[in-house]
């Protein structure tokens, strides 16, 4: 489905499982390991303001993909409830127009996550090839992330072709065509420009 919301880019946290969580419930741990930069649909613009005088913006945003639990990013359009509230948008304070300010900003971003790793670090003899470590696994865990940010703003969403989900594991895209009166689903290969 093809809407009319401005598309602009964000950054969209990747999650990896740490593990279970001790509590009254037994429940999952997440943790952030970068930031990516994705297009997105800017669905709301609210200000909050202040006694102060100030400001601050922020953004109700929908990202074009969401990741599932098979690993495939299934293509997600606005869905509102009765009160035309969209109840799958998600509230950020940052938005870009600019790609490359975006791609500033996740550096920026991922950079503190090394960091903060980094900290954490028992300064001793070890501490430079530890932190080195550090550095070279973050590298490769987030690049596979980095080719998933690079295939979804490559993806046009405002063009007709219905783009019902994507196998990053496979390098194809599932689109939705009508031929001979009939919707079918079929497998594309991506191809990078």
């Amino acid at each position: 489905m093809k809407n009319k919301y401005p598309i602009t880019y964000a950054l969209m946290s990747m999650y990896e499982k740490l593990g279970w969580y001790p509590s009254q419930y037994c429940s999952e741990d997440y943790k952030v390991v970068c930031y990516i930069v994705s297009k997105c649909y800017l669905i709301k613009e609210e200000k909050e303001y202040f006694d102060n005088g100030k400001y601050q913006t922020k953004y109700h945003i929908l990202f074009p993909f969401e990741i599932n639990m098979n690993g495939i990013w299934v293509r997600q359009e606005p869905q509102f409830n009765n009160s035309g509230i969209c109840v799958n948008s998600m509230v950020v304070d940052q938005i870009f127009d600019s790609l490359e300010l975006a791609i500033s900003v996740k550096k920026q971003k991922n950079y503190e996550i090394i960091a903060e790793a980094c900290d954490n670090l028992k300064h001793d003899n070890e501490y430079m090839k530890k932190a080195e470590e550090i550095k070279q696994k973050y590298k490769a865990q987030t690049a596979y992330y980095e080719q998933l940010g690079d295939i979804v703003r490559y993806i046009d969403l405002e063009s007709d072709e219905q783009i019902n989900s994507i196998d990053f594991k496979e390098n194809t895209k599932t689109v939705l065509t009508y031929e001979n009166g009939k919707h079918h689903l079929v497998k594309k290969k991506i191809y990078l420009k």
